[in-house]
């Protein structure tokens, strides 16, 4: 069902890495502009989306400066293009340049911004203690900016008389939204965008329909690209390799049509599969330094196959005839959003 109210929270603008001008943001702002829509956000959430850009943009100095250190020998090189790896991380203009292009871009989309900050503390607490979504179990402290946003959100729809739909990665928005029958949830902006598309256009729901039966002409399109991905491994030494050599998909979810033209159309989705990885690096339990120079040697190396299991996201683009949509063809194929696929050889390890 399209509701034309649309709220975003801080884990959508996360996910996406802030890059309001990808094709999906710039689509929702044009909806925004026409009227079709409306865009509504709290002034705790842009404070969330300040503080993780900030958090974010300090972790990246961390890592530009731990790689600065490792890269050193590149000082040596008289070559220009080496020069500005090395220049003084100025985080705080960096936080500022993405904190201001969000700000532009709810303005453009000319957002309401409710004010959450009012709500009553006490009516909060209560559902802390209580243990009510989006509290869990844990009753984590992170959970109290969401509580205030839900409570907000919750008395615009009252006072208004109107629903809302509310777009977040965050399962504890879910649980919040559970049994409320004001909030529509959705976990993805690409769900939201494929509604909007389906109240105007029929033919989303057929290409749904489609994708569903061909499922296995879709896997065929997508195994060549994810083999054609060498892996960064992350937890091992620069010169390690990762191949691809074996994908098998075990299934594709949260299908959503997100561009549609005359003949063809551009969907996203997540696929699950189980990859056959050839590992060929030095062992990273096995090394030693040499107190003469320095370095850092190894003893052993790890040559061996991984099988995991990885979520990935997928993007392609198929042409049909829209008069008899008997077939589709698939044109194109982006797997991870053209990010390179990472490997650990520990699982869920975190190199930094």
């Amino acid at each position: 069902m399209f509701i034309s109210n649309v709220f975003i929270d801080t884990s959508v603008f996360i996910s996406a890495n802030y890059d309001i001008n990808s094709k999906i943001f710039t689509d929702l702002k044009s909806y925004c502009k026409d009227g079709r829509i409306q865009l509504f956000i709290c002034d705790i959430t842009i404070s969330e989306i300040d503080s993780n850009i900030t958090k974010n943009t300090i972790e990246a100095g961390s890592i530009i400066k731990k790689f600065c250190n490792k890269a050193r020998i590149l000082r040596n090189l008289s070559s220009e293009k080496f020069k500005g790896i090395f220049d003084e991380f100025q985080h705080d203009e960096i936080s500022k340049e993405v904190q201001s292009q969000i700000e532009l871009f709810l303005s453009e989309c000319n957002a309401t911004i409710i004010n959450a900050s009012s709500i009553d503390a006490s009516k909060v607490f209560e559902d802390y203690f209580k243990g009510k979504a989006p509290f869990g179990e844990g009753k984590k402290k992170c959970e109290f900016p969401d509580a205030f946003v839900v409570k907000a959100l919750k008395k615009w729809c009252k006072e208004n008389n109107q629903k809302i739909c509310i777009v977040s990665e965050d399962p504890d928005f879910e649980k919040a939204c559970k049994d409320q029958d004001i909030f529509v949830y959705l976990s993805s902006l690409a769900k939201y965008i494929d509604i909007i598309l389906a109240d105007k256009d029929k033919l989303i729901e057929l290409i749904h329909d489609k994708i569903n039966i061909d499922k296995e002409k879709i896997y065929k399109a997508i195994i060549p690209e994810i083999k054609d991905y060498n892996m960064v491994v992350m937890d091992a030494d620069p010169e390690a390799e990762a191949i691809v050599e074996g994908v098998e998909i075990q299934k594709i979810s949260d299908v959503s049509v997100i561009g549609i033209s005359e003949n063809s159309a551009i969907i996203e989705a997540s696929i699950l599969a189980r990859l056959d990885i050839y590992v060929n690096c030095y062992d990273p339990d096995s090394w030693y330094k040499d107190w003469e120079d320095k370095s850092i040697h190894y003893w052993d190396k790890i040559e061996t196959n991984f099988e995991r299991e990885e979520q990935i996201h997928v993007e392609f683009e198929i042409s049909f005839d829209r008069d008899s949509f008997d077939e589709f063809e698939i044109d194109r194929v982006i797997v991870n959003k053209g990010n390179q696929l990472t490997f650990y050889l520990v699982e869920d390890d975190d190199f930094y």
